[in-house]
């Protein structure tokens, strides 16, 4: 597996696309080359690449554009960069509204393109990282207190208020298993 992520190149240019995986390969990337459209989807998703290089002209009965509309519908979120050597803003704006990430024209500039995949795959890491920190702070907050005891509902209103106070720091004793860390961590919530 590649240290910088894996590649999915699909274009029916061999030239092409043995260049653009040579260069890549380089550059510490896994990547896997199709030339064709034929069960793309499922070779696509099955493999689960961080990012698939797409020709939007494939000489086939299935071009790249109905690959990206099917990817999405398929529910795929990794960026997919369409290529093409058809430079009209018709296509361009076609290929972004059925969710390409980028568009690069050919021929096209091997340093451009790197630029752009090292781009969008810090993109989509940031977008993940961020997705999986809100996973974890709603998960933390689903640890909340179990009780409604006037002692348990005493306790907490006394923790909102020290919260509110914004005391700087806070001494919780108890015995093992009581909830100190819990509290902690609400207290900290509530306070920021």
């Amino acid at each position: 597996m590649g240290k910088k992520g894996r590649i999915l190149l699909l274009d029916d240019d061999e030239l092409i696309v043995s260049m653009l995986a040579r260069h890549l390969g380089k550059e510490g990337y896994a990547t896997r080359i199709l030339h064709s459209s034929v069960q793309a989807i499922e070779k696509i998703l099955s493999w689960q690449p961080d990012l698939v290089l797409l020709d939007i002209n494939l000489r086939e009965q299935v071009n790249g554009l109905d690959l990206l509309r099917e990817l999405k519908k398929e529910g795929a979120e990794f960026p997919i960069v369409m290529l093409t050597s058809d430079d009209s803003r018709e296509a361009a704006i076609k290929a972004l509204r059925y969710g390409a990430a980028d568009y690069q024209n050919k021929p096209f500039n091997i340093e451009e393109i790197k630029i752009a995949i090292e781009q969008l795959l810090d993109s989509a890491r940031l977008r993940d990282e961020i997705a999986y920190l809100k996973q974890s702070a709603a998960n933390e907050q689903n640890k909340s207190f179990i009780g409604k005891s006037p002692a348990i509902l005493s306790l907490i209103e006394n923790a909102r208020k020290i919260a509110q106070a914004g005391v700087s720091s806070v001494l919780i004793t108890g015995k093992s298993g009581t909830g100190k860390e819990v509290l902690a961590r609400q207290i900290h919530h509530w306070r920021f």
